[in-house]
Formats: structure tokens, sequence, C-alpha cells
């Protein structure tokens, strides 16, 4: 009786396979980098692999039901040298990148597991950067998920609204504090399309090991006009036992391609931020970076990119300077960067420190 019980089961799986339409990419990226921090020198090598399975189980009209699992492999080689030592490791990583099924409907989805979530109008000063660790250089924008259930449900005139329940989760960019495992995070947002502008209005609720609860209060605008111009900013509010505390980010940016050539994108933003006071009006905004994004496309094939920032509490500048030539299935990066030591506020979260140059192959298959 087991056994038939087995045997049927195998029939109906392999019946199901006929029924089921899946997608097989494969994400391969390798890269080599020199860099240099005071006195010591590094050489980084490595090589990251990302087989990329989506498969939709069942298709009918707008509904589907389907599902993305995207595996990641890495292995990583670095060696540093100084004048009296030389040090050098190597480490080999597995684990998943993206694990999520989802059923959408003509105006609604909902996904669970392991998933991106991020919103915002911001590009590199993201006050709204609650859920993700994406670098502004990254032209892939690779980041950690979260493992979550995501709802959302769209309008017929632009607008849509989502729902959340989240694991607690240390890699979340913008926490100032670790999370109670045990508890569920609870949050939304809606955006909403006016005749002029593009609002959003995001919050989150969370305990924390040191406060009782935290709840994060976003809004994003967007205007595009014959400049772009964009606000984000996020207040943070701390609930004690006997009182509360405020913090707060607050970004401006805008954006303008000069008709000059292939055409030179520029992209300019400022961060302000305050730090964690007990009275929701006192607490004094301060300058914290500004930074300047140029992009220009010197053919059809290759481009060059910069990033220059600065941070007004360290009065330092951070360069970033980047030229692209993709083919077909490669695209070829090479990357220089400059970015001094600073104690404060970091002018672009996820900068290393000090001088570098890499060299990275990426092709998709």
């Amino acid at each position: 009786m087991r056994k038939t019980a087995i045997i049927l089961f195998l029939i109906l799986f392999v019946i199901s396979l006929n029924a089921i339409e899946f997608n097989l990419a494969h994400y391969l990226s390798l890269s080599g980098r020199v860099y240099e921090e005071d006195i010591i020198q590094s050489y980084l090598a490595r090589t990251r692999y990302q087989p990329d399975l989506s498969l939709t189980f069942w298709q009918k009209d707008f509904c589907k039901l389907d599902m993305q699992q995207i595996a990641d492999f890495a292995l990583q080689f670095n060696e540093q040298k100084s004048e009296n030592n030389k040090d050098f490791n190597l480490d080999i990583s597995a684990g998943m990148y993206r694990s999520w099924l989802r059923y959408s409907a003509e105006q609604y989805e909902i996904r669970l597991g392991l998933q991106q979530i991020n919103f915002g109008t911001a590009t590199i000063h993201r006050p709204l950067k609650w859920f993700d660790n994406i670098d502004p250089r990254d032209s892939r924008k690779k980041t950690d998920g979260v493992y979550a259930l995501l709802g959302k449900k769209y309008f017929l005139n632009n607008a849509n609204l989502w729902f959340w329940l989240l694991k607690p989760d240390d890699l979340k960019s913008e926490n100032l504090f670790e999370y109670i495992s045990e508890n569920v995070e609870i949050g939304g947002r809606i955006q909403y399309p006016f005749q002029y502008c593009e609002a959003g209005f995001s919050v989150h609720h969370s305990n924390s090991e040191i406060f009782k609860s935290e709840t994060k209060i976003g809004l994003d605008l967007r205007w595009d006009m014959a400049i772009g111009f964009w606000v984000e900013s996020s207040l943070n509010i701390y609930n004690d036992r006997n009182d509360k505390f405020y913090s707060r980010l607050f970004m401006l940016g805008g954006d303008y391609t000069l008709g000059i050539g292939n055409g030179i994108y520029c992209l300019m933003e400022h961060l302000y931020f305050s730090n964690m006071e007990t009275e929701l009006l006192e607490p004094a905004d301060r300058s914290a970076a500004t930074s300047l994004l140029l992009s220009y496309p010197l053919g059809l094939f290759d481009s060059v990119k910069s990033i220059i920032s600065y941070n007004w509490l360290s009065e330092v500048e951070s360069y970033y300077l980047s030229y692209n030539k993709s083919y077909n299935y490669l695209s070829i990066y090479l990357n220089l960067y400059l970015n001094p030591y600073s104690d404060e506020v970091s002018t672009i979260e996820g900068f290393d420190e000090g001088k570098s140059i890499e060299l990275m192959l990426e092709t998709k298959f």
C-alpha cells in the first residue's frame, strides 16, 4: 500500500510538471580589486554565481501563481599586505538570494518569502532605505532580501496600496538597534499620483531590544516637469516606558539632462539629519552630505558615470568614477574609488575608505 501511494504521488508529480512553465537564467560575475588604506594594501578577487529559476504553476486570464528561486554562490580571495605583516584568507559562501511564492490577479498581488522591498524617490541618500542595502554605484542594484508577506493593490488611476508583515532582520540598512526575533513587524504604504506630483506615505512598526517600540513614518514626493525634483523624509519615533525619542532624515534632490553631446545626465541630492531628541520640534537639522551624479553615454555600448560627494560634518570629499562597456551577453566595468576615512555620518553608506581600482566582468545567460 505504501509503495502504491509513492508511485501514485510520483506519477501525479510528473504529470503536474507538464503544466509548469519555467525559465532558468544564470548570472556570473568576476571581479578583481586593488585598494590601499593608510599603509595597508589589499588585493581582492571575487567570483559570484546566481542561478535564477522562475516557475509558473498556474495561469488563467489575469490570475497567476508563480515562484522565483535565486541561489547565491560566492568565492572570495583577499590578501592584505603591510610593512610587517602579510595575511590572506579564502571565503566560500552559499545561500538563497531570493525565494518567494506569488499569487497575482489583475489589480492585486500577494507575495510570501525572501524578497526585495524598497521604495522612495531618492537615488544616493535615501531616508526610506528601510529594508535594503542597495549601493548607488551598483548597476544591478543588488541587495539582501527580507522574509516577508507583501500584498499590493493597484488602482486604475495608477495609485497603489502596500501592506507587509516582516520577520525582524538586523541586515535592514537604516536600523540602529537589534530587534526582537520572535515578534513580527508590520507596515504599509500608499502611493498616489496627483496632476503635477506623485506622492507616497509609508509607515512601519517594530519592537527593538532597547526601546519598547519603534515607529517609522516616511513621506516622498516627486515632480517631473522641466527639471525633475523630489523630496524624501523619514521620522523615527522611539517609545520608551517613560518617554519618547525622535530622529529624522530629510533629503532634497533634482535631476536634469544637459543637451551637450549625447546628453549629460546630472543628479544632485542633499541630506539633512537630526540626532535623537526627546522633543519632536527640538531636534536641529544638521547638514550631512551633498552628492552629484553625472552620467554620459559615449556611444550605444559604452558610458561613463561619476559620483562626487561631500561630507559637511567631516569636511571630506569622496569620488567614484566608472567606465562601462556592454555587449549582448557581457558587461565590463572599470571602477575607481577615492574615499577618505571619516568618523562622522558616512557620506555614502557602503563606500569603503581608501583608494582602489576595480575591474568587473558580468554576464547573464
